[in-house]
């Protein structure tokens, strides 16, 4: 699903990327570790990568009451 949902993103960020400024094949789903384990130091600069890191459930902040407490007189 998250996988659907960043191929969705990447092809509406590449469309308007592609509209506005002319960059055909701008983005694409990589893995961040991925980009900077190449080896030569360079990172290059003619293509966004579009990844999702650490997707996880916070459990601690799930459940917040919605309520504001007052301070009483």
């Amino acid at each position: 699903m998250i996988s659907h949902a960043l191929t969705i993103v990447m092809n509406e960020l590449s469309k308007h990327l592609n509209d506005v400024y002319t960059a055909p094949d701008a983005v694409s789903l990589g893995n961040v570790s991925d980009i900077f384990a190449t080896g030569s130091g360079t990172i290059s600069r003619e293509k966004l990568y579009l990844s999702a890191v650490n997707v996880k459930e916070e459990k601690t902040l799930k459940n917040l009451p919605t309520t504001c407490a007052t301070k009483r007189p």
